[in-house]
């Protein structure tokens, strides 16, 4: 079912995947989390794995890909202290609000 949006998405890659292992998860996370609090938006849950992250949080206004991007700008600032060079997330963020609580439940 995914197979042609994963050879689009593997096509439009300028430079290889980075996967992030446990340690440089956890700076991820943690500096997503702060940024995002220091911002003003309330962290519900984060899960960061090798190579993405989920985010289930309230924001401040509509401006979901503002907060979020200055969030990652934070975390990719942090694991390039850690010896992770490049780019770390990707341009932009695929944001859906939740239409219910049976969706939030779900998230």
């Amino acid at each position: 079912m995914f197979d042609n949006l994963h050879a689009q998405s593997q096509r439009l890659l300028k430079r290889a995947p980075v996967h992030l292992d446990a340690r440089q998860r956890r700076v991820a996370a943690g500096g997503l989390v702060t940024k995002l609090l220091d911002d003003g938006v309330q962290v519900i849950v984060l899960s960061v794995d090798d190579h993405h992250f989920h985010l289930l949080a309230r924001f401040p206004d509509h401006q979901v890909r503002r907060w979020v991007g200055r969030a990652k700008m934070h975390s990719a600032m942090l694991l390039r202290d850690c010896g992770l060079k490049g780019g770390v997330w990707a341009v932009r963020c695929r944001a859906l609000p939740i239409a219910d609580r049976a969706h939030q439940l779900n998230v």
